[in-house]
C-alpha cells in the first residue's frame, strides 16, 4: 500500500513539473527543452533524408509536404515522469534506484526519437496510416517500453 501511494505522490508531483500552468513557468521551459531535443535529435539522425526544421521542434520533408510538430506530450515527458515514479516507489536500495533512473530515462528518450522518426517515415509512406500510427501503435510501444 505504501508503494502505491508513493507512486501516486510522485505522479502528481512529476505531472505539476511537467505541465505548464498558472504559476508553473518553469513546465513551458522543461517542455520547450524537451521538444527541440527531441526534434533535434530525430533531424540528426534523418539526415541522409534530407528532413529539414523550418522550426526548432518541426521536422519537415525537403518538399514542404509532410511536417510533425513535436510539441507538448510527443516529447516523452510525461513517460519518463511514470517511470520515474515507478523506480522511486519500489523499495530498492538508492543504487538501484540510481542505476535504474540513469539508464531507463535516456533509454526512454532514445525510444521516444525512434518513434518519431518512424512516425515520420509513416507519414511520407503511408499517410493514410499516420493517425493510426500516432495515436495507437506508437503510443503502445512508449507505454509497453516505460512498463
Amino acid at each position: 500500500m505504501r508503494q502505491a501511494l508513493v507512486f501516486v505522490l510522485l505522479l502528481v508531483v512529476f505531472h505539476l513539473a511537467v505541465t505548464p500552468g498558472p504559476g508553473r513557468p518553469w513546465a513551458s521551459t522543461w517542455n520547450d527543452f524537451a521538444s527541440r531535443s527531441t526534434a533535434a535529435a530525430a533531424a540528426l539522425l534523418t539526415a541522409p533524408w534530407d528532413v529539414r526544421r523550418p522550426d526548432p521542434t518541426v521536422l519537415a520533408t525537403a518538399d514542404g509536404r509532410i511536417a510533425l510538430d513535436v510539441h507538448r506530450g510527443c516529447e516523452g515527458l510525461d513517460l519518463a515522469g511514470i517511470y520515474a515514479a515507478g523506480v522511486l516507489a519500489s523499495p530498492a536500495a538508492l543504487r538501484s534506484w540510481a542505476w535504474g533512473l540513469a539508464l531507463g530515462l535516456p533509454a526512454l528518450a532514445i525510444v521516444n526519437v525512434l518513434r518519431v522518426i518512424a512516425l515520420l517515415g509513416v507519414a511520407v509512406v503511408a499517410p493514410g496510416l499516420f493517425h493510426a500510427a500516432h495515436a495507437w501503435a506508437a503510443q503502445l510501444v512508449m507505454i509497453l517500453v516505460t512498463l
